[in-house]
């Protein structure tokens, strides 16, 4: 039989039921806020690491900038700047490209790219790099392209201005500084135009791309390249884009063009750069004690030169101030007064002095010119422009006075006359004394512009080429440059620059076109003190 329990020892149970209720509560809360702090933890670290990546894309695209100032401009050092990024930033050297071009008369050609590459790497495992002149990005998800590759294609033919980045840097980088090695880029520019001059045009050429971004670049591909076929390899991380195509339908020599296909023939004349110089000087401020101030007046004169157009058995004169044969001064090309009234030829143009023909398979296309001395000039008649630091009135010629050289070039070789005074340039072919004689003209550098890399090496179509001429003395040759033959810097062979352009009949992009053009800028990046 169970006495009654005392009021003391019920009481002391309810107090031990109380306390381990609150030792119960307590653990559960414990618990809870542990769970909470773990699970906040982990959205803190991915949200700490998305905006870690996405600062790193911004400060990547910087690094675009940076590298294309260092790669392609005069800035040839720079600082890239990490500051304030909390993931890892490394320099790796695992990317390449392979370029293989075969077919047609050609040699197989092969040449393999190496390129360089910035990561960053963020705290939830995604990349953003800079690599071969663009910014990639890869995720779980697989790459995207932030900002392309200078990478060009037009009418079959590719334009690449790869950029390499060496070095070493690894970890919680800050700041790293960027530097162009000029000599190798120039030496590696040289050997991959010298690989692919013998294999242009082919039958037919693959790009293969090996990077961690290769799904971007196949991407890249497919999005800029509409003729060629784009293939990925995802265990060997490459994408490969295939193209066919079939043979050349120009040639260049003995100063004239011949095409293998009926065409249309486009010439324009680029720039005459054939003058003297003389200068006036006058008071601008005068007082009863006489002139307080001068200025020196420069005129730029222009002497007379005459162009003929030879397309076949025909001749055309297509620029001038009159329709048909004239003066010299009446044909005159040189004239910075002329505005192309009068012009002659199936269809010619005086906004850009350009002429077009047609021109029959076998035929060969030639632009014959002559030059003139200046036996007067009209300092009132002229055209104001700036030039090399100085300002200069351009003043037409009145009078022209004794031929100073006649080029007439004969396709066949035999009834030539001063033929070494003009030079047929395609592709990849050298630019002779690409400065100038004197200061009022403009040098093939600034005549040429984005048709001539830095190192004076051409850069056209398939399709186009360039001639040059020496007017100022007759019967000379490229090998006298450098002997002031025909005075103080003559020859240069800047006195007039024609571009000519050839077009199959009924082509529209032609593959025929396709070429390579690869110029590799060498940057060199080591980690910065500060």
């Amino acid at each position: 039989m169970t006495g009654p329990v005392s009021e003391r020892t019920e009481t002391e149970h309810r107090a031990q039921a109380s306390l381990l209720g609150l030792v119960l509560l307590i653990g559960i809360v414990s618990v809870s806020i542990i769970g909470v702090l773990l699970v906040g933890s982990a959205a803190m670290n991915e949200l700490e690491g998305s905006i870690g990546v996405q600062n790193a894309e911004h400060a990547m695209r910087e690094v675009d900038v940076r590298l294309s100032q260092v790669a392609f401009s005069a800035n040839d050092a720079h600082t890239l700047d990490f500051t304030g990024q909390n993931g890892n930033v490394e320099v790796t050297s695992n990317g390449k490209m392979i370029i293989s071009m075969a077919g047609g008369s050609n040699q197989s050609c092969r040449e393999e790219i190496a390129f360089g590459s910035i990561h960053y790497r963020g705290k939830n495992g995604a990349t953003v790099a800079y690599q071969a002149g663009g910014v990639w990005k890869k995720t779980e998800g697989g790459s995207v392209m932030l900002s392309p590759p200078d990478m060009q294609y037009r009418n079959g033919t590719f334009s690449l201005q790869m950029v390499n980045v060496t070095g070493s840097a690894s970890g919680s980088v800050r700041k790293l500084r960027a530097s162009k090695d000029v000599t190798a880029s120039r030496a590696a520019s040289k050997e991959f135009r010298e690989a692919f001059q013998g294999c242009n045009p082919p039958e037919n050429a693959t790009l293969t791309v090996q990077s961690n971004y290769y799904e971007a670049w196949a991407d890249f591909f497919r999005s800029h390249v509409e003729t060629g076929s784009v293939t990925t390899d995802h265990g060997n991380e490459t994408v490969t884009m295939s193209i066919v195509m079939s043979g050349a339908t120009t040639s260049g020599g003995n100063q004239s063009i011949k095409v293998d296909h009926d065409a249309t023939v486009t010439t324009e004349l680029l720039s005459t750069e054939i003058s003297g110089t003389t200068t006036d000087t006058v008071c601008t401020d005068w007082s009863w004690w006489g002139c307080e101030d001068y200025e020196t007046i420069y005129y730029k004169l222009n002497a007379p030169i005459n162009m003929r157009v030879n397309v076949g058995d025909e001749t055309y004169r297509p620029w001038g101030d009159v329709n048909g044969t004239g003066t010299a001064i009446e044909k005159d090309v040189n004239d910075p007064t002329d505005d192309g009234t009068y012009l002659d030829g199936p269809t010619a143009s005086s906004e850009y002095r350009t002429f077009t023909a047609n021109v029959s398979a076998g035929e060969n296309i030639s632009v014959g010119a002559t030059g003139y001395e200046i036996q007067g000039y009209d300092k009132d008649a002229y055209t104001e422009i700036a030039l090399n630091g100085y300002t200069w009135r351009s003043v037409r010629t009145t009078d022209a006075g004794d031929v100073t050289a006649n080029i007439v070039v004969d396709a066949d070789g035999s009834d030539g006359q001063n033929e070494g005074n003009v030079v047929v340039l395609a592709d990849g072919d050298e630019v002779p004394n690409y400065g100038s004689a004197n200061v009022e003209q403009r040098n093939m550098s600034q005549v040429l512009g984005h048709r001539m890399n830095e190192s004076g090496y051409l850069r056209l179509d398939q399709n186009e080429f360039v001639l040059v001429y020496e007017l100022s003395c007759s019967n000379v040759t490229t090998a006298d440059i450098g002997t002031s033959t025909c005075g103080s810097g003559d020859p240069d062979y800047n006195d007039a620059v024609v571009l000519v352009t050839i077009e199959e009949t009924g082509r529209v992009g032609a593959a025929e076109n396709f070429r390579f053009h690869v110029t590799m800028n060498q940057v060199r990046v080591e980690s910065k003190s500060s």
